[in-house]
């Protein structure tokens, strides 16, 4: 609840870019509910391909994980040693 993206005011629908840590809010859906697209923009502008949903991180180191690159939804083996690295511990 503390946390927003980078470029807006929103605080859900945080997208979390797994190379450099960037928080930005998800893609607007077509009701237009949903977010800003700040996450897209950022892959769109740095290529960095995958991000991390925020809120689905789970203690045994799943979550909902997206490959701008790829177009689909992946799966990271090592997401918690990747969160650590960007200082987030998920098992405090």
């Amino acid at each position: 609840s503390l946390a927003n993206c980078n470029n807006c005011e929103l605080k859900s629908n945080l997208w979390l870019c797994l190379t450099c840590g960037n928080l930005g809010c998800g893609w607007r859906n077509h009701d237009g509910t949903g977010g800003n697209g700040h996450g897209l923009n950022h892959f769109d502008t740095t290529k960095h391909p995958v991000s991390c949903k925020i809120g689905t991180i789970t203690p045994e180191g799943k979550a909902s994980l997206y490959c701008y690159v790829c177009d689909k939804d992946v799966l990271d083996k090592q997401l918690e040693d990747h969160l650590r690295w960007l200082g987030i511990n998920i098992n405090d």
